[in-house]
């Protein structure tokens, strides 16, 4: 699962909120870093060349894990009108 880590871009003094919005990407979730790795996955920094705040939620994920992850996040960025959980 591919992420955008909120203190690397608010340490880079950006805001992160115009960060992680775009014309392809209008609305975003935020969840603790303890959620996944309460299911056993792996979260870590894994920076790309046009984005050095990315990382990455690596495992393998179940419809289970999916749903926990799902059900620990509420809005960053709403998309009105939809639910998150």
């Amino acid at each position: 699962m591919s992420i955008d880590i909120k203190k690397s871009i608010e340490e880079a003094q950006l805001v992160a909120v115009d960060f992680v919005t775009t014309p392809k990407w209008i609305g975003s979730v935020i969840f603790k870093v303890d959620s996944p790795r309460s299911l056993g996955l792996l979260v870590g920094y894994d920076p790309l060349p046009d984005n050095l705040h990315h990382g990455e939620v690596w495992g393998a994920f179940s419809k289970a894990k999916s749903k926990s992850i799902q059900q620990a996040s509420q809005w960053f960025v709403a998309i009105p009108d939809v639910a998150v959980a």
